[in-house]
This record gives structure tokens, sequence and C-alpha cells, in this order.
């Protein structure tokens, strides 16, 4: 998606330390907005006659390859490992998450996992 386009390159092409700071917060502020509206839309399309519409895996994939370029960027930096770990860390648990929606049996999930190219 468009977001994680813009948070790659707000990782890739930080030029120094401050800047790669400034990048991560920028992307963590961006990633936490990007969840929350899907997991709103999901919310949303909530009726009796249909189960709850769940964030797309390929939302929790992108979501989860945004944090981990994070984390890498920021391991480079002996001022941001703290953080670089929270970034590993938040990849996990999105990756655990998708993983559960995989196990439910979400049949719209699996099919959107297996056009997934990244």
């Amino acid at each position: 998606s468009s977001y994680t386009t813009v948070i790659c390159g707000w990782a890739y092409h930080s030029k120094n330390r401050r800047q790669q700071r400034e990048a991560g917060e920028r992307a963590q502020n961006l990633l936490d907005v990007m969840l929350k509206e899907e997991e709103e839309k999901g919310l949303d399309q909530q009726d009796s006659s249909t189960s709850m519409m769940k964030p797309s895996v390929l939302t929790y994939s992108a979501v989860a390859v945004a944090w981990a370029v994070q984390a890498k960027t920021m391991a480079n930096s002996s001022v941001s490992k703290d953080r670089g770990e929270y970034a590993m860390n938040r990849a996990e648990e999105v990756l655990d998450r998708m993983l559960e929606l995989y196990e439910a049996g979400d049949v719209d999930m699996v099919r959107e996992m297996s056009c997934d190219t990244m």
C-alpha cells in the first residue's frame, strides 16, 4: 500500500541518525494510524448477517515489514537500539496476529495471503 511505500522510504532515505530517529517516529505514528483505520473499517462493516470484517492480511504484512525495516535502521545506531528492539517486537506482534487470523480459518485472508508478493 502507499502507507508502506512512504514508511520504507522514510526508513531508507534518512541520511543521518537524527533523521533516522525522526523517520522512525513518523513511521510508528503512521503505522498505528494505519492499523487503527483498518480495524475501525472492520468494525463499521459488522452487522448481524455477516461475521466481523478483519483487517486484511496485506495490511498486517505491510505493517510487519515496515516495523522490521525500522528495526534494522535503528539497530545500526547505538542511540536507538531500544527503539529498534521495540520495532522488532511490534513486527513480531503483527505477525502473530496474522497467524491467529490464518489459524482461525479466515478464508478471505488465506486467499489474499497467496496473492501476497512480499
